[in-house]
């Protein structure tokens, strides 16, 4: 009231996330490296200072700082003495969200992989625990304003809300890797007048005006401009396995060395129907990706991108700082790791691609996959495959007579010197059948954070990063790339049947000329003719001084 607001805004609705989601916190779990956030009475949480953050970077890219700390507020710098008189407290409240119903949080390990050798790099192995998709927050927002600023901040606030209900925020850790994305629904609107005696008479008594209550749709009637967005690239990959494709999973059956990594798909009140599905980590592909971008950087540039095995971390983020163009496009730890200060390693940070997790279409309870995994208790190896695949046809994962379905396959390592199976090297995987449908891999692309250390003053540098994707998503449609686990050993191919990019809102050129854009592996169906140009004039420079 001192600062002379008229008008507050009192939002409630319910965040659903549409992919797993990741807010660190500490807890008991001294086992798992990047655990989730707890409160005080040991609820899973999502901290208001995350949601904040999250929504105060949407709105200042949208709007500009300027608006930003108009709403959100304004500290001091370190080291100021005294106050400014742009500094300012928030107009903007937001609740801590708690986690809603009977959750069981999930692991997930993630592994930086070493270019030298390919295999896991160094001190960069860790696990995370993650909200499966499907998981529900309440959320509570409460919005201020002036006499001069209702009309502003009323159609800011729709847009806000408008990109949440889009599903266009991400929250928390791994944003680009997977997890993160959330969609506002059921969102109600409470209208406080804080100008009047009968007003501010109703707070004082605690009167809630329920009978006030909007929707969004109600709120925003007869509010003209309130559409504005975040400008970003969708990318949509329609794809089919070829043959067996999955992520393992960090557990074992009794009678399974090697599992596929499944995950919660949606929320389900009883914890043993919850359905679960195979699924492609975010993570994962991106990392598919990643390397495959790098090897065609590595061939433009005619240069050797991993020179030695990585010995700790912070050679690691010098092997995946390379290529800064790569960098620009994929992202990267932006500084060293902890206790090892290294000011000559550039800084990077979040990457302009941000990929989802994909998962299969199939489901299966929580109940009948514990059943596989429990399959086989008590018997020897062989009857303990048949205990299996008997639990396998109960869920109907077995496939029919005559059909493909999940299957446990042996695998053994061969001795060099006997040419036999060498000692205690026999596995068994249970691999997924060929046909198994999948949902499409989405991807999104911000433009603006496509800059490349270093090379900032390079006008060429979005288009030839744009050039580089579109490169790798040609190469992804041709076959060349596959996903997943035991890429090596005839796992992971896929045959992509299209790939289509979507533009919303106000995109810059060349970015602008590629909404509807088709990818194949004949090639773009599409205007790309500034983009190739950014791809010539941006690396002609540096093919001459690999050369000289």
């Amino acid at each position: 009231m001192s600062r002379g607001s008229v008008r507050r805004w009192r939002v409630a609705g319910c965040l659903e996330a549409l992919t797993p989601l990741h807010v660190g916190g500490m807890h008991a779990d001294v086992g798992t490296d990047l655990t989730l956030a707890v409160n005080g009475r040991g609820q899973l949480y999502v901290p208001g200072t995350s949601l904040a953050g999250a929504l105060r970077e949407w709105f200042r890219t949208v709007f500009g700082v300027k608006a930003a700390d108009a709403l959100w507020g304004r500290t001091p710098k370190k080291g100021a003495e005294g106050r400014n008189s742009k500094d300012a407290t928030s107009f903007i409240l937001i609740e801590d969200a708690t986690v809603q119903g009977g959750v069981v949080p999930e692991l997930r390990d993630g592994v930086g992989i070493d270019r030298y050798s390919g295999a896991a790099a160094r001190n960069v192995k860790y696990d995370r625990e993650i909200l499966p998709r499907g998981t529900t927050l309440c959320l509570e927002v409460s919005v201020e304003a002036k006499a001069a600023e209702v009309e502003e901040k009323r159609r800011r606030l729709i847009a806000l809300l408008r990109a949440l209900e889009r599903g266009e925020v991400r929250l928390g850790a791994a944003k680009t890797r997977g997890l993160g994305r959330v969609r506002l629904s059921g969102i109600e609107i409470i209208e406080d007048d804080l100008a009047s005696p009968e007003g501010v008479l109703a707070l004082v008594k605690g009167a809630k005006n329920e009978a006030s209550a909007q929707s969004l749709d109600e709120f925003a009637r007869g509010v003209a401009g309130a559409e504005e967005t975040r400008p970003f690239l969708e990318i949509t990959v329609h794809w089919v396995p070829r043959g067996p494709v999955m992520v393992k999973a960090d557990v074992e059956g009794l009678s399974i060395d090697m599992l596929p990594l499944l995950s919660q798909t949606q929320h389900e009140a009883n914890r043993g129907k919850a359905p679960l599905a195979q699924v492609l980590t975010g993570a994962g592909i991106k990392g598919a990706l990643r390397s495959h971008a790098e090897r065609i950087t590595a061939t433009v540039l005619n240069v050797v991108l991993k020179e030695k095995p990585a010995k700790n971390a912070t050679e690691f983020i010098r092997q995946v700082q390379r290529a800064p163009i790569v960098t620009a496009l994929f992202g990267a730890p932006a500084v060293p790791a902890r206790g090892e200060k290294d000011d000559k390693t550039p800084m990077a940070g979040l990457g302009a691609l941000a990929v989802d997790d994909c998962y299969a279409r199939k489901t299966i309870t929580r109940d009948g996959w514990q059943n596989v995994l429990n399959a086989g208790s008590g018997s020897d190896d062989d009857s303990g495959l048949s205990e299996t695949l008997k639990a396998l046809r109960e869920i109907g994962w077995a496939g029919a007579a005559g059909e493909a379905g999940y299957e446990p396959v042996m695998h053994n390592a061969i001795d060099r010197w006997t040419g036999g199976a060498a000692d205690q090297f026999l596995y068994s995987v249970l691999e997924p059948p060929p046909g198994l449908a999948w949902e499409p891999i989405r991807m999104t692309l911000d433009p603006a954070r496509l800059v490349a250390v270093g090379e900032e003053d390079d006008p060429n540098v979005k288009g030839a990063a744009m050039a580089l994707l579109l490169l790798t998503l040609r190469d992804l449609a041709s076959g060349r790339t596959p996903l997943g686990f035991g890429v090596t050993r005839g796992l992971g191919d896929i045959d992509v049947t299209e790939i289509r990019f979507k533009a919303h809102g106000a995109l810059p050129p060349p970015f602008d000329a590629l909404d509807g854009l088709v990818v194949s592996a004949m090639g773009f169906d599409g205007n790309i003719d500034a983009i190739n140009s950014d791809w010539q004039c941006y690396h002609a420079p540096r093919k001459r001084e690999q050369t000289a």
